[in-house]
């Protein structure tokens, strides 16, 4: 009898060593960071950081982070990208098409990751998962998230939104950070008016959540991007920190 409970719990030993290298993948820190765009960290259960530098600043997330946990929300060698073109490519038919997001390495973050982890993507906060896929181009600054080809026709803007609108959400495989592309277009059909245009009303915005167990979610972010509209804050100050306790949300999306 004492023999199978020993093997019971050297069993439950193993399948316990098994599990935690699994379990603990994500990220506990930011180790990379958008510098552009409307982004969001949540530093602890009752501070959040909201910042949204002008597209052409140049400055080190670290001298604007407001945190009082300042040290356990950043890396150290954390790397700085930048949003920039987003454009659409039509098929020589004009019956195919897929967007093409550009990213620019900050040269001042040199120091940090020297690639983008893989991406999951998804179309709109109810939408389906949507295939995108990370590339490296020759110049070692410049990245592209690109899209899977995918039917141009009347569905590709959502009907339901005023304007009609695009919105693409990316995961960070491993990474405390989930990121939200909108841009809206006229016409039903992105190809009606040529191809390789480049989109220009876009809103990028990320929203952060190192410390966490797990890789924020679609729901969570959108929870946290509302109260903090609804919320008291400067006027005209783009950086500052609020005090406000992580939101109540009831399921995940």
């Amino acid at each position: 009898m004492s023999n199978i409970i020993s093997i019971h719990y050297l069993l439950q030993f193993f399948i316990f060593i098994y599990i935690i290298p699994i379990s603990i993948t994500i990220e506990t820190k930011i180790k990379f960071a958008f510098l552009n765009g409307f982004n969001v960290i949540r530093c602890s259960d009752d501070e959040i950081q909201v910042y949204q530098p002008n597209d052409n600043s140049k400055l080190y997330l670290s001298d604007i982070l407001e945190c009082s946990n300042k040290k356990d929300v950043l890396d150290s060698g954390y790397a700085g990208f930048k949003w920039d073109k987003l454009k659409i490519i039509c098929s020589s038919q004009s019956d195919q098409v897929h967007e093409e997001q550009f990213i620019t390495k900050s040269l001042d973050s040199y120091k940090g990751i020297q690639v983008l982890p893989d991406v999951q993507g998804q179309l709109g906060q109810l939408g389906k998962p949507y295939a995108l896929h990370v590339e490296h181009n020759d110049d070692e600054n410049e990245i592209t998230i690109k899209s899977n080809d995918q039917p141009a026709n009347d569905a590709y803007f959502n009907k339901n939104t005023d304007p009609k609108e695009r919105r693409i959400y990316i995961l960070f495989n491993d990474h405390p950070i989930i990121c939200r592309i909108i841009f809206t277009g006229g016409e039903d059909n992105p190809c009606f008016s040529g191809n390789d245009q480049e989109v220009e009303d876009v809103e990028h915005a990320c929203y952060y959540n190192p410390g966490a167990d797990e890789q924020p979610t679609i729901n969570e972010m959108e929870a946290e991007f509302k109260q903090i509209d609804a919320a008291e804050k400067p006027d005209e100050d783009r950086t500052y920190l609020l005090h406000l306790e992580k939101p109540v949300y009831i399921f995940d999306l």
